[in-house]
């Protein structure tokens, strides 16, 4: 489907609704103040100059995990988002890591009123946070992990390496040290506190006394 106006544009009323699917070309400066319904799963929707979704609209996209296309919906001129922004899933369930590209863009469209998301399973939830950066949405895990210990090595006489993967990206750690591993955790000791690099993961070095029979290490958040 092609639609070319003049560069002036057209709106779509509140009554209205404007339908694009794989491939659609949309010409001139858009205005939603109805519906827009993209149902684009293996090619984007093409805008080629301005598209503003007005605060009355709602915009409605369909996705699938196993056939999204690089994007829904690029649009070449200035888009600006409002409204309600519904997502409808069409397929199988979604899991942790799956990502949307539901738009494409340049500048800053801003936001949107609300955001109507499909339903999630358990310890599942949407990150939203990067519509305005990069026009996508993301499933994210909201369980809970515990870091595991992995490669200890022994540096030197006085240096041990403790490696952890599987803690929270970017977020804070401390590493506790006792003698007892049977004390309880509010009696160890604090050796250090950092962060977790990008992928969740920790090298750290601790200091160690060869003198001593045992000593225990554990990572806890935070």
């Amino acid at each position: 489907m092609t639609i070319e106006r003049a560069a002036t544009g057209f709106a779509i009323k509140p009554t209205q609704a404007l339908r694009v699917e794989n491939g659609s070309k949309v010409s001139g400066n858009i205005t939603i103040n109805g519906v827009l319904t993209n149902n684009a799963l293996f090619g984007p929707a093409i805008f080629s100059n301005n598209l503003a979704l007005a605060a009355s609209s709602t915009s409605v996209f369909t996705i699938n995990r196993f056939t999204q296309p690089g994007t829904n919906l690029l649009c070449l001129g200035n888009l600006t988002f409002g409204g309600n922004l519904l997502v409808n899933n069409f397929g199988d369930p979604l899991q942790a890591g799956d990502t949307f590209k539901l738009f494409s863009f340049t500048g800053d469209p801003g936001s949107f009123a609300s955001l109507t998301l499909p339903a999630l399973g358990a310890g599942l939830a949407w990150n939203a946070s990067n519509l305005a950066l990069d026009g996508t949405i993301t499933v994210i895990s909201t369980a809970t992990t515990q870091p595991q210990l992995s490669n200890p090595q022994l540096l030197d006489a006085t240096n041990f390496i403790l490696t952890a993967t599987g803690g929270l990206t970017n977020g804070l750690f401390r590493v506790l040290t006792h003698t007892n591993v049977d004390e309880p955790v509010t009696n160890w000791f604090v050796l250090s506190t950092n962060t977790y690099d990008g992928n969740g993961s920790l090298t750290v070095t601790n200091p160690v006394n060869l003198a001593e029979p045992k000593r225990f290490f554990r990572t806890v958040q935070p």
